[in-house]
């Protein structure tokens, strides 16, 4: 059963009620893809957090001689993503997300504004190497950190004037205003 938890996160919720004895029995809780275990009830009495791997758990009962009512929930993984907008300011109505489930969609990245910078891009890393990243992957594997990248709009205006290549393979929408670098040139 799929149900809204009071914090508005939805959880899948399970139980086994029915368990033969004297035989001997175990029950395997594993979550749907894109969950965990959130907490876990035996005969109404929960397991400590520590008790139990999010990723999946095993309780054997040993042989039974009773009932036992298992309940497991489930929560979707959520990952926290932090922008470190170097200055920059998020456009009003265009905030990038600062949470994403392992169960989402790729979504693309939104640009910051600067007085008098333009912005170059998001990149995964302080040091602004490698690509720059234009969207939120689907399905992360953990935490995710962006770095806005900024050049004052005066550098950009002389390195499109004297045609210095500043960005190899640089194509970005901002605001309206196309620029892409090709051949060595800013455009």
């Amino acid at each position: 059963t799929l149900t809204e938890n009071s914090s508005g996160e939805p959880t899948c919720v399970s139980s086994v009620t029915n368990v033969r004895y004297p035989n001997q029995h175990s029950i395997d809780i594993t979550p749907p893809q894109g969950y965990s275990i959130s907490s876990i009830l035996v005969d109404n009495i929960a397991l400590e957090k520590e008790a139990f791997d999010p990723t999946g758990h095993t309780i054997d009962f040993g042989v039974v001689t009773q009932d036992h009512i298992v309940v497991a929930t489930f929560s979707r993984i959520k990952y926290t993503i932090t922008y470190h907008k170097n200055g920059g300011q998020e456009e009003t109505g265009k905030e990038n997300p600062t949470t994403i489930y392992i169960t989402d969609e790729a979504r693309d990245l939104n640009p910051v504004l600067k007085t008098n910078n333009i912005f170059v891009g998001w990149y995964d890393n302080s040091l602004f190497n490698g690509s720059i990243i234009k969207q939120i992957p689907a399905n992360p594997n953990g935490n995710l950190n962006y770095y806005a990248k900024f050049v004052e709009q005066s550098t950009l205006e002389r390195t499109a004037n004297y045609g210095y290549q500043i960005f190899p393979n640089f194509d970005y929408d901002f605001a309206g205003i196309k620029v892409v670098e090709e051949n060595g040139l800013l455009h």
